[in-house]
């Protein structure tokens, strides 16, 4: 028995290696590998590319031929559009790896791999997306392997810059949820119309779209939940004057936003209980509101566990909510007056708008 498994283990392992043998060999003999640094000199060159933004990217999809023999382009990334890949001769410059009915990658092996992706910035102060592979046939001119599209959107990624990702001081929370897209790579843009966009999970997907407005770069901010909230993408926050936000920070007065009331009554279904009731409306708001979080608490008395008294708090958050109101029930306690120790508070807001000046 043990021969037996010895031989099969002999056999299976010859058979992987014949494999990795015949796999290897459908690699197509007569392409050449040469480095980036070949290519994009060439590149530069052919289109007057003084300075690289980034030269790494990769762009994935497929290609292929129509009956009418038109070539067509799907790509796999979000990250570009077949808007962004048709230019000057992209049709060789993504196919020259695989040939009209060829499907390889880099090395020649089976895959959809399509080609590197280069930006760069011309002698004319124009950008270029340059596509190019570095495995090409042995008889091609590099020059005419090599694909370019000019750039067409509203901002470039060289503009956008750690200053856009401030926020006031005393707003702690934006400051930390800005920190996650500074220092963003100009390759990691997305690009979406004639926008580019970040994007960062947290806590959902959060997608940062830039754009110019009045010749200066801003940005609007986009909040997608989970797929089982069942949620849809949401505008919730905005650089551009069409906008505004107001929100807590430390010390603000509330009462200068919100009309707060709260009121104690006995229960009407349990003799032993009475209910903190807190009601909030949100004073007139110069504009249309977008976005709304508004964080309340119930503050009052109860017995521990060791029947000593100890304070109670109760937290909860309206959404896109201006007025509201909230019942709390507490058991009534020898020697506590509920209706002096009793508070319903607005603890923390964030409401979003546009203004109604905009234009």
């Amino acid at each position: 028995m043990k021969r037996l498994l010895c031989v099969l283990v002999i056999i299976t392992s010859l058979l992987i290696l014949s494999s990795c043998f015949l796999w290897k060999s459908t690699k197509y003999p007569d392409m050449v590998e040469y480095t980036q640094t070949q290519i994009l000199e060439v590149a530069k060159e052919k289109y007057s590319i003084t300075e690289w933004i980034y030269i790494d990217s990769e762009l994935r999809g497929r290609t292929w031929y129509t009956d009418t023999g038109a070539f067509k382009i799907e790509t796999h990334d979000i990250q570009y559009s077949g808007n962004l890949v048709n230019g000057d001769n992209t049709e060789k410059a993504l196919t020259v790896f695989a040939g009209k009915n060829g499907r390889h990658d880099i090395q020649g092996l089976y895959g959809n791999f399509l080609c590197y992706v280069a930006l760069g910035k011309c002698a004319d102060d124009t950008l270029k997306y340059i596509y190019y592979n570095t495995n090409i046939h042995k008889d091609a001119e590099i020059a005419d392997t090599i694909g370019a599209s000019d750039y067409t959107l509203e901002v470039l990624p060289t503009e956008i810059n750690n200053s856009l990702f401030t926020a006031p001081s005393a707003w702690t929370d934006m400051q930390l949820f800005l920190n996650r897209f500074m220092d963003t790579n100009p390759r990691s843009f997305i690009y979406s119309g004639k926008r580019l966009k970040l994007q960062k999970n947290y806590g959902g997907i959060v997608e940062l779209e830039f754009y110019k407005e009045n010749g200066e770069v801003v940005y609007d901010a986009y909040f997608d939940k989970a797929q089982d909230d069942e949620e849809e993408r949401r505008l919730v926050y905005s650089t551009s004057d069409r906008y505004d936000v107001i929100y807590n920070y430390y010390g603000v007065d509330k009462s200068q936003y919100f009309n707060i009331t709260h009121t104690v009554i006995q229960s009407p279904y349990e003799q032993n209980v009475m209910v903190l009731w807190g009601n909030v409306e949100t004073k007139e708001i110069d504009g249309t509101v977008i976005y709304s979080n508004i964080g309340y608490r119930a503050t009052y008395q109860k017995l521990g566990n060791d029947g000593e008294l100890i304070e109670a708090v109760s937290s909860d958050n309206a959404y896109d909510k201006l007025s509201f109101e909230k019942g709390y029930g507490m058991e009534k306690i020898d020697g506590v007056d509920h209706t002096e120790t009793a508070k319903f508070t607005v603890y923390d807001f964030y409401i979003f708008y546009e203004k109604n000046s905009a234009t």
